[in-house]
Parts: structure tokens; C-alpha cells; sequence
């Protein structure tokens, strides 16, 4: 499908639409706030963006689907996790381990994944009635159950190989490469990573 579409407009306008699209992601003019995209991959914080801006928008949430062939693939997502820090050279070291501890307990983590509209990271807030009151925020707490689930790894070069993987998918999208010649080539400039 996606080949189909650039077929039939052309590589370069599509590009054109995706650099659009991109540029006004998460503001009043997202092409998906104002429905002038069919469909997004994104995640549960979408949902908040979605009634900070249009809270008329019409839409629904799906896992991504299985196939016949590989059913086991329903839900596959990536998942993403912040991290808190204490810096070497903070001057309140004890009172950042304080907030930590908070912020990674029940109340805490229960007030930043409302606050976000974020799928919870702790298991014991996964049915709290405020946290399953999100809206959207079921269908993904559902597929965070099915564990089927991808971390890229925290690596020094993550910024550069999260950007290797969005220009290998670049490649395959704009038909400039098959998926196996991309990966081959994604191995490859991953060795040098640390």
C-alpha cells in the first residue's frame, strides 16, 4: 500500500506531505487533529494532544493487528520509558532521592501518568479507575499486557541509532530499498554504536 501511494503521487510529494505533517505534529494544525490524515501511529498521549486541540475529532484507537500468518504479532509496539536522574554535581542530592522515590511509587507515578496520559509503567496501577478514566488509554494498556513490546536500548549513541532506523524505514517506505536490504545495511552502521 504505502509503495502504491507513492507510485501514484510520486515520491517527492509525499515526502512534501510527511515534512508538513511533521512540522505541525501536536499543534492546533496536526493534519490528524484537523482530519486531514487518515491514520497515525502514535502513542497514549496522543489522546490528551487530541482534546487539548479538537476535542470534537471523530476517531479510534486499534492495536495493530496480527496477521494469518503471524497472529502473535498483534499488538507489537515500541515501548518507551523516561528515566529521573540525579545529576554528580546536584546540591540536593537527598531531597532528589526523595522526589525520585515519590515520583516512582504509587502516588507519584499514578500523578505524572495522569498528568501525561501515559500507559503506567507499574503493574499495580494498570486497572486504577482514574488511570483507566483516560481516555484511549485502555486499548494501550491492553497491548502492554500482551508483553509483546520492543525497548530500544539505552546505548550512548541512541539519538544516532534511532535516527539510522527512522532513515532505513525512509529507504523501504520511498522504495529506495527492500526491508532486507535495509536491515542488512542497519547491522552494518550499527557495529560502530556504543
Amino acid at each position: 500500500m504505502n509503495m502504491q501511494v507513492r507510485e501514484k503521487y510520486g515520491v517527492e510529494k509525499v515526502q512534501a506531505f510527511v515534512g508538513t505533517a511533521n512540522t505541525n505534529r501536536y499543534t492546533e494544525q496536526d493534519m490528524f487533529f484537523t482530519g486531514n490524515q487518515a491514520f497515525r501511529f502514535d502513542g497514549a498521549w496522543l489522546t490528551a494532544m487530541i482534546l487539548n486541540n479538537n476535542p470534537d475529532l471523530n476517531y479510534g484507537i486499534a492495536m495493530v493487528p496480527g496477521t494469518k500468518a503471524h497472529p502473535e504479532n498483534q499488538g507489537i509496539s515500541r515501548y518507551e520509558a523516561g528515566t529521573l536522574a540525579i545529576p554528580v554535581n546536584a546540591k540536593c542530592k537527598e531531597g532528589a532521592w526523595d522526589f525520585i522515590k515519590f515520583a516512582g511509587g504509587i502516588e507519584g507515578s499514578k500523578i505524572m501518568d495522569i498528568g501525561r496520559s501515559v500507559t503506567p509503567a507499574r503493574l499495580d496501577l494498570m486497572d486504577d479507575p482514574d488511570i483507566r478514566a483516560i481516555p484511549g488509554l485502555d486499548e494501550f494498556i491492553e497491548a502492554t499486557r500482551l508483553e509483546n513490546g520492543i525497548n530500544y536500548p539505552k546505548i550512548k549513541d541512541y539519538a544516532k541509532y534511532v535516527s539510522l532506523i527512522d532513515n532505513a524505514l525512509d529507504l523501504v517506505y520511498n522504495g529506495y530499498q527492500t526491508p532486507e536490504e535495509a536491515i542488512a545495511d542497519l547491522a552494518a552502521q550499527c557495529k560502530s554504536l556504543e
